[in-house]
């Protein structure tokens, strides 16, 4: 039912209740100790915490990629309720990371991805969000080290896109 409420919102772009009926599924999710009932009051069968945490990012990718002019307000609300309710998942900090990027706003964006990154430091995105981050804030020297870190760890296409970046910045 909870899911059900924020796929009508979504659909109908009533964000700001979306928004708040994720909020309450993750408040929720603490109070019940994550023990979900499904349909016909069953157990969820899948991981509770890992679902509820990918239906949750699922939507705030929707809003990053929306064209509604205050997404910024929900992604930011949601998002810290991640970092509050998930605090050893890298999402809520990797999405206010970038949020803060898109805001220009590239010191918090640094704070908060430098956590992302201190939970996991293979996390592909985490890099590359911070090494875009460092360069748009024109500190040269820690960007080339995470793009030099993609190169080493990533994929063909986050080595080539590393490269060029880096001839970018030089």
């Amino acid at each position: 039912m909870h899911f059900g409420l924020v796929y009508v919102c979504e659909t109908v772009e009533l964000y700001d209740k979306m928004t708040i009926s994720l909020i309450n599924i993750m408040t929720t999710m603490k109070e019940i100790n994550n023990q979900w009932l499904w349909s016909f009051s069953k157990p969820l069968q899948e991981n509770p915490y890992e679902f509820i945490l990918e239906n949750v990012q699922s939507r705030v990718l929707a809003l990053f990629n929306s064209d509604f002019p205050e997404k910024n307000i929900f992604i930011d609300k949601i998002s810290k309720s991640m970092v509050e309710h998930f605090p050893q998942s890298t999402y809520g900090y990797t999405n206010l990371g970038y949020l803060n990027i898109n805001t220009e706003n590239y010191n918090k964006s640094i704070e908060y991805l430098l956590k992302a990154y201190n939970l996991d430091s293979k996390d592909i995105i985490v890099i590359a969000n911070l090494a875009r981050a460092y360069s748009l804030n024109k500190e040269v020297s820690k960007a080339k080290k995470y793009y030099n870190l993609m190169i080493k760890i990533g994929s063909i296409q986050d080595e080539q896109y590393a490269k060029k970046q880096l001839k970018l910045i030089e």
